[in-house]
C-alpha cells in the first residue's frame, strides 16, 4: 500500500503528502519497520489518531504525542493529531463522544498550548465531523 501512495506522490506534484495512522504505530509489528520513522521519512505529514478525551494526564492527548511529534521534528515533518468525536466501543476515554460540547472547547485549546512548544505539532484533526456538529 505504501509503494502505490509513494507512486503517485512521484507522478503528481503534490504539495503537501499526508497520512493518518494509529498512534500506537510502534506497538505494530510492520512489514517494512517496526517505528513510525518509516513512515514519517515517506510523507510529509502524519495524522495521528490520538483517540483520548482528555489534554493533561498520563496515557492522555498530550502525553501519548509527544514521542512521534520528537521524531518528527528531528526529521523535520509535521504532526497533526486527531481526537475521536464517535461512538467508542474501546472504552470512555477513546472519544469526546458522551462528553458536551464545553468538555471539547476545554480540552482542545488546553493541549494545543502544550503541544505548539514542539516544532512539528501542526494543528488537530476531529473525527468525525458530523458527530462533532452534533455535539454543538
Amino acid at each position: 500500500m505504501v509503494s502505490y501512495f509513494m507512486t503517485l506522490k512521484k507522478m503528481e506534484s503534490y504539495k503537501d503528502f499526508r497520512a493518518a495512522i494509529f498512534l500506537m504505530l510502534d506497538d505494530i509489528v510492520m512489514q517494512h519497520s517496526q517505528d513510525s520513522a518509516f513512515y514519517l521519512e515517506k510523507f510529509d505529514c502524519l495524522v495521528i489518531m490520538n483517540y483520548r478525551n482528555h489534554a493533561l494526564g498520563s496515557n492522555e492527548i498530550v502525553e501519548n504525542a509527544q514521542a512521534m511529534l520528537r521524531e518528527a521534528s528531528t526529521l523535520k515533518k509535521k504532526i497533526v493529531v486527531a481526537v475521536e468525536t464517535v461512538k467508542s466501543t474501546e472504552g470512555p476515554r477513546d472519544s469526546f463522544y458522551s462528553m458536551s460540547n464545553d468538555a471539547i472547547e476545554k480540552e482542545l485549546p488546553s493541549a494545543h498550548n502544550q503541544l505548539t512548544r514542539c516544532a512539528s505539532y501542526a494543528g488537530f484533526a476531529i473525527h468525525d465531523f458530523k458527530s462533532w456538529q452534533d455535539m454543538k
